[in-house]
């Protein structure tokens, strides 16, 4: 169940962006953009940030990516 839980994250942080590549090196969060960018992304359970890559099952997990670039009207 935890591997799927990861894979699922990690295919959010891929969605989210494409081509510029950003890793975090404490939690390895990654992120791709192509044509979009982002400066950091936080990861953030009740409300607190936190810097692990393994969640507990029911856990609410919030990814925030800051400072997005590349959006276009």
């Amino acid at each position: 169940m935890m591997k799927t839980i990861k894979i699922l994250l990690i295919a959010l942080v891929f969605s989210a962006c494409n081509q510029s590549i950003n890793k975090d090196l404490n939690t390895g969060a990654t992120s791709r953009g192509d044509g979009l960018s982002c400066d950091d992304i936080s990861i953030q359970i009740n409300k607190e940030s936190v810097k692990r890559n393994t969640f507990t099952f029911g856990e609410t997990v919030v990814f925030s990516f800051n400072h997005i670039k590349g959006f276009k009207e």
